[in-house]
């Protein structure tokens, strides 16, 4: 009897230590998962987060272009006017500084305001308002006799 309640204590002793060991391993592997789900949930962030700035980065990027793109388009067109009678080429500021350009509808060629005589002004500023087209001395010079 004394032998099989040893027996019996030892056998309650193993089992609880059993218990002990599955029960450590249970937590151990609840801690892993936790740490594997917080792992997990910190690189969604961080997806998240540089799919951000890519946006952002390409929004800026798209920006830029067009910024670039309107400062090259008033550069050309400034480049492409060059006054008929003075020679001298369109700059960007032109605008800016109170310098109009007239351009011919029938040969593109274009003209200062000042350089233009008063007869081809009151003709310009005629037609702008009328919504017509504008020629100038050279392409109709009968407008312009006296």
């Amino acid at each position: 009897m004394e032998q099989e309640k040893r027996d019996a204590v030892a056998k309650r002793r193993v089992e609880a230590e059993e218990r002990k060991e599955r029960k450590a391993k249970e937590q151990e592997e609840r801690r892993q998962l936790r740490e594997e789900q917080k792992t997990a949930r910190a690189e969604k962030r961080k997806a998240e987060e540089e799919k951000k700035q890519e946006k952002n980065r390409r929004r800026e990027e798209k920006r830029r272009r067009k910024e670039s793109s309107v400062v090259d388009v008033a550069a050309i067109r400034a480049a492409m006017y060059e006054c008929d009678v003075c020679k001298e080429r369109g700059k960007k500021d032109d605008e800016r500084n109170g310098i109009t350009w007239y351009g011919c509808d029938e040969c593109d060629l274009w003209f200062h305001d000042d350089c233009l005589s008063v007869r081809e002004l009151v003709s310009v500023v005629v037609s702008l308002n009328e919504g017509s087209d504008w020629f100038c001395k050279g392409c109709r010079p009968w407008l312009y006799e006296e």
